[in-house]
């Protein structure tokens, strides 16, 4: 989660606090943001209001928040982009490093990659080819998961 930069510290919060989420409503960081938020509000006795602001893979969001008054009212929950965008796209409107300060990290969720069945065709029939398996070869691993196989179910 960051906010904008240049918060003061006082009797905080006073009136409501937007939690933007870069996505649409139903995604996995929206709904951690509503779990978050219902939290917040509880904690805070203020409400904690999620607005989500998808598009251009985060940059509608980040450009949102980065502009937002530096008071600590608009915050922002967000993954990966706000650190690749500025790789990705070739001019973004916002500085991720000087117009956000980190909060906290809120949680670590797994990623998988994943294709199609017909994409591993080719694999599972190189013996065909004159191919020989060898050990090891065709194989995916992940550190903690289950060891995937191309070659064999």
């Amino acid at each position: 989660m960051a906010g904008a930069q240049g918060t003061s510290v006082q009797a905080w919060p006073t009136r409501f606090v937007k939690l933007v989420v870069p996505f649409t409503p139903g995604g996995g960081i929206d709904g951690i943001g509503r779990i978050v938020g219902a939290r917040l509000s509880e904690m805070w006795g203020q409400q904690v209001v999620v607005e989500n602001k998808p598009g251009a893979g985060g940059n509608i969001a980040s450009e949102f928040v980065a502009r937002s008054a530096p008071d600590g009212y608009t915050m922002y929950i967000t993954a990966g982009g706000l650190a690749v965008n500025r790789y990705l796209f070739g001019s973004i409107n916002y500085d991720p490093v000087a117009d956000f300060a980190p909060v906290t990290l809120i949680c670590l969720f797994p990623n998988l990659l994943v294709v199609a069945e017909l994409l591993f065709l080719p694999l599972r029939r190189r013996s065909a080819c004159g191919g020989q398996k060898k050990s090891g070869q065709g194989h995916l691993r992940l550190p903690g998961a289950r060891q995937l196989s191309a070659y064999e179910r």
